[in-house]
């Protein structure tokens, strides 16, 4: 897993957590995980890994934390709190 820091306005907010996830679920290659807790957030990502896109709305559902998955289509799919830009 890569783990890169969530800033903004200079401040350090979260931790986004980027699994590969290639071997874990067959329709899942990546997924990204968004929250204030590091381990949580790793935590997060594995179960996304084993239960699949089902998942998403488990994430959703905690205060705090935010999902985005890729599918092996190449299909994108994210918890409905995820920032997307651009």
């Amino acid at each position: 897993m890569i783990r890169s820091p969530l800033v903004r306005d200079g401040r350090v907010v979260g931790v986004v957590t980027l699994a590969l996830t290639t071997l874990l679920a067959a329709t899942i290659i990546r997924s990204i995980q968004v929250g204030p807790v590091l381990r949580k957030c790793d935590d997060l990502a594995t179960a996304l890994c084993v239960a699949g896109e089902g998942m998403l709305a488990t994430i959703g559902s905690l205060v705090g934390y935010e999902a985005f998955i890729v599918g092996l289509d190449g299909s994108r799919r994210w918890t409905t709190g995820f920032a997307l830009t651009g």
